[in-house]
């Protein structure tokens, strides 16, 4: 069997960034041309590496503080949607809201387990931060 040869031709003065891997294969006698992107599969690896969900979640808080409850809102609730009066999960977001703000006693009033949510989300962001420390040596 005779061997493959593999060679790597760098061409940015044509395409910047974008490099064509020949596959010499003797046996066939033909070559094969498979086009990486390495720019965009650096940028793939680092958004990878993100926390995602510690991004997500510090949002959610920032966007529920700054958000108005009593302003007018789009729904995102299924049952909402389809005209149901009532669903358990409906003002939580704008009762969290109220209590990051400091009104208590109406952030009861729109959801009582809106307390419990602030709690859980919040231990959630600080499991992810523990969990990055432990894994990629921060601090």
């Amino acid at each position: 069997m005779s061997k493959s040869v593999h060679s790597r031709i760098k061409t940015d003065h044509f395409f910047p960034g974008i490099y064509f891997s020949v596959l010499l294969n003797s046996i066939f006698g033909n070559g094969i041309l498979f086009v990486h992107f390495l720019p965009m599969k650096n940028l793939m690896d680092k958004i990878k590496k993100l926390p995602i969900e510690l991004i997500f979640w510090c949002g959610a808080l920032i966007s529920l503080w700054l958000f108005d409850p009593y302003g007018s809102h789009y729904s995102l609730c299924p049952l909402d949607n389809l005209g149901v009066k009532w669903c358990p999960g409906c003002g939580l977001g704008r009762s969290i809201g109220l209590l990051m703000k400091g009104n208590f006693i109406a952030s009861w009033e729109m959801h009582p387990l809106a307390g419990f949510a602030l709690v859980v989300i919040i231990f959630r962001i600080f499991e992810i931060i523990k969990h990055l420390k432990t894994t990629n040596n921060y601090g």
